[in-house]
């Protein structure tokens, strides 16, 4: 539906927040260990996957019209 240059972007723009998060996760790994211990941060990790779970699970849009 979107021209190919949109759609890379869109690709690239996706990869790179993955990164950006998952060095931010390593980085805060060490100081929620020191400011909770590791259950509270497993518990944190825990907690942001279902958040995101539940922006990926959402409403289904596969129907949906675009306009």
């Amino acid at each position: 539906m979107f021209p190919t240059d949109i759609r890379s972007f869109g690709t690239g723009i996706a990869a790179g927040l993955g990164r950006a998060g998952a060095i931010v996760g390593i980085v805060m790994f060490p100081i929620m260990m020191r400011a909770g211990g590791l259950k509270w941060a497993m518990r944190m990790f825990c907690a942001d996957a279902a958040i995101a779970a539940m922006v990926v699970f959402g409403r289904e849009t596969k129907s949906a019209m675009l306009e």
